[in-house]
């Protein structure tokens, strides 16, 4: 039997446990069907949206009235929150720029999600769409 020095067996070690880790990491959110305001709800049914309280959130998308981003990356944290991390698109502006939001259930609606944008700000509550 050989056996490995010290630093050899913590390399090892390392490398098993990578390998043996899951995958926590989605690049899609964990949610079925489309989440959204009024506003948002109407514009995932492909009708017109009559102001801009517009908020919608998909497994791969989250916009509002002036941003849309694609989400890469879908982190999950404690009680059900996930880091969203994506791709910007701003209204009025032709660049692009990552973007980060944080999901979470809403404490006192168990079928809604609130949509916090990188810097805290609440942007909305979301429910399932019709």
């Amino acid at each position: 039997m050989t056996v490995l020095p010290v630093a050899g067996r913590g390399a090892l070690a390392m490398a098993l446990a990578a390998v043996a880790l899951p995958a926590v990491a989605a690049d899609t959110l964990p949610i079925t069907g489309a989440y959204g305001n009024a506003e948002g709800c109407k514009l995932h049914r492909g009708d017109t949206i009559d102001n801009d309280t517009l908020l919608l959130l998909t497994p791969d998308w989250v916009q509002s009235y002036g941003t849309g981003c694609d989400i890469l990356q879908a982190l999950p944290g404690k009680d059900g929150a996930f880091l969203i991390s994506g791709i910007c698109g701003f209204e009025g502006e032709d660049t692009l720029a990552p973007g980060m939001m944080v999901i979470t259930k809403v404490p006192d609606d168990p079928t809604a999600l609130r949509i916090r944008g990188e810097d805290g700000t609440v942007w909305g509550d979301v429910k399932p769409c019709p």
